[in-house]
């Protein structure tokens, strides 16, 4: 049996594991900079299908995205609330809607191999590679680059500029 000593020597890294669309996906831990529940999460107008709208985080406004469905997602029931991983890209954050966080595990090896490169990983326009965990195997890895430059291609700077420039309404509890 390992130590803790030798198992932390063999880890690559420590990963964010959770649940969207019925699938296991990881994220980079040191890209994570909180998980929250929201339950009001406000309609951003004229922003595009990925951007379900924003949230207000002790006075932060942070978009929220739906990377996994190409149709709007629609907004939670009042009292249902939806789990949000906060993720951070140099000074930039946006809000990636998730089922259900489910663990931090450790990386024990990236595949780097054409399956994610010839598209037989769903969404490979925003996972840049796989890994294996110490509990959940081979778990494709969400790359926040990519994902914010996937949102940025749709649209996703108009959106973030009327957040800067203050043109959205703070009505719906923001």
């Amino acid at each position: 049996m390992e130590t803790a000593k030798e198992e932390q020597a063999v880890s690559l890294g420590k990963v964010l594991v959770f649940r969207a669309e019925k699938a296991f996906w990881a994220c980079q831990l040191q890209q994570v900079k909180e998980i929250v529940r929201a339950s009001s999460i406000t309609p951003l107008p004229n922003s595009t299908d990925k951007v379900i709208g924003i949230i207000n985080v002790r006075g932060d406004v942070i978009p929220v995205v739906d990377l996994w469905s190409n149709s709007p997602t629609p907004l939670p029931d009042q009292g249902q609330k939806k789990m949000v991983i906060i993720v951070k890209e140099g000074e930039d954050c946006i809000g990636i809607c998730v089922e259900k966080v489910l663990a931090i595990e450790d990386i024990h090896a990236f595949d780097l191999g054409d399956s994610v490169s010839q598209g037989k990983v769903p969404h490979s326009d925003i996972v840049s590679c796989s890994v294996y965990l110490s509990n959940s195997g081979f778990t494709p890895l969400v790359d926040v680059g990519l994902a914010m430059e996937t949102i940025r291609a749709q649209g996703y700077s108009n959106s973030q500029h009327q957040i800067e420039n203050k043109h959205v309404s703070s009505a719906g509890g923001i």
